[in-house]
C-alpha cells in the first residue's frame, strides 16, 4: 500500500469518526464541514459526498452550504493561506495596495499557490474589524492594520514562525 493509499484511508477514517460524533445533533453540518475542510485541507466533491451519506443529508444541501461561505475551499490550496479583507473600509484603507504588495512579495495572484505550496492568497469578505482595517487574516488569526509597506515583514515573521 502506498503511502498516499495510507494517508487517505487515515484522513478518510478521521472523518468518519467526526461524522458519527455530530450525525444526531441537529445543525451540525457546518461544524462537520470545517472538520471535513480541517482533515483534507478542502471539500472535494468526494469529501462532500461522504459528508452528505454520513448525515444522512441530499448533496445538494451539503454542497450548497459549502459554496455559501467563503471560508471553505473548493480546490487544494497552500499550507498557509492570506486572505485579505475585501470591504469598504479595507477597501478605503489601501486593502488594494496591501493587496498588491502580498502579490508581489508571494510572485502570485490572489488565488493562486506559491510554486512551493506554501502560500495561497484570497478574498474574503468583511471580517468585521473595521477598526483595523485593512485587515488580514492567516489561519483562524485577524492581523491588522497590515499596510503595504508592512507586507515584507509581515510575511518574513509568518515564515519565521513568529508573532506576526
Amino acid at each position: 500500500m502506498s503511502d498516499w493509499t495510507s494517508d487517505m484511508e487515515l484522513k478518510a477514517e478521521k472523518l468518519a469518526d467526526v461524522i458519527d460524533q455530530y450525525k444526531e445533533i441537529p445543525g451540525t453540518l457546518i461544524t462537520v464541514l470545517q472538520e471535513a475542510q480541517r482533515i483534507y485541507g478542502w471539500l472535494s466533491l468526494d469529501v462532500m459526498r461522504s459528508v452528505a451519506d454520513g448525515l444522512d443529508l441530499p448533496l445538494s444541501q451539503v454542497a450548497g452550504v459549502a459554496s455559501f461561505y467563503s471560508f471553505f475551499n473548493h480546490q487544494p490550496y497552500g499550507e498557509c493561506i492570506i486572505r485579505m479583507c475585501k470591504s469598504a473600509p479595507c477597501h478605503v484603507n489601501g486593502a488594494q495596495e496591501t493587496l498588491e504588495a502580498f502579490e508581489r512579495e508571494l510572485g502570485i495572484e490572489v488565488g493562486g499557490t506559491t510554486a512551493d505550496g506554501k502560500y495561497s492568497l484570497l478574498l474574503c469578505d468583511c471580517l468585521g474589524v473595521c477598526d483595523k482595517s485593512p485587515a488580514v487574516l492567516v489561519g483562524d488569526r485577524v492581523y491588522g492594520p497590515v499596510t503595504a509597506d508592512e507586507v515584507p515583514a509581515f510575511l518574513k515573521r509568518l515564515e519565521e514562525g513568529g508573532d506576526v
